[in-house]
């Protein structure tokens, strides 16, 4: 029902509104950092990215979420629980990710000493939060940095790129972060 409006060709015409769409929000986080100090990164960046693409590709302005559910459910153009299912996939699920995804890169700063993993990081500090390492801490594998197709550690969580279930939104998922990060 969807799937045609995530093709990547349909996602390479989406490309200067992605473009505009990080470029005016980038401003309006420079006007209000400069206006208020510091400001909520995910809450006026990371989140407003994803949401406006998707919600546009939908033709949904954030206002009119509602009637647009109201009125696709009423005359049973859709069934409650199909609107249900793929409004969480596409606009909560597919939020998360690219939400998660651009406040991950950001550095952060240490508020006050905390101790993780028995390392020090002493208030003042630049953290990046990376989760690059995941499936090769030497706490859950054995050999972490060794390829084993015997290993017995994460097979129900670990899932490869370009390998089991794909999303349908792939092509909008690889654009959305270079443009973010070309741009920041």
């Amino acid at each position: 029902m969807v799937e045609q409006i995530f093709t990547q060709e349909a996602v390479e015409k989406l490309q200067p509104y992605i473009q505009k769409t990080v470029d005016d929000l980038l401003e309006d986080l420079k006007q209000k950092r400069g206006a208020d100090g510091p400001v909520h990164l995910a809450k006026i960046f990371a989140l407003p990215v994803p949401s406006y693409i998707i919600y546009t590709i939908f033709g949904a302005p954030f206002h009119d979420l509602d009637k647009l559910c109201t009125e696709q459910v009423k005359p049973r153009n859709i069934e409650k629980a199909d609107a249900v299912q793929i409004s969480f996939l596409l606009l909560v699920a597919s939020n998360a990710t690219m939400v998660n995804m651009i406040a991950l890169a950001i550095k952060r700063t240490a508020k006050e000493d905390v101790e993780i993993s028995g390392k020090l990081i002493r208030a003042n500090t630049g953290v990046i939060a990376s989760n690059q390492s995941a499936n090769r801490h030497e706490d859950v594998l054995k050999n972490p940095d060794q390829f084993d197709m015997d290993c017995k550690g994460l097979v129900e969580d670990a899932l490869g790129f370009g390998f089991g279930d794909r999303c349908i939104a792939e092509h909008l998922a690889k654009t959305e972060p270079p443009t973010v990060f070309d741009t920041y």
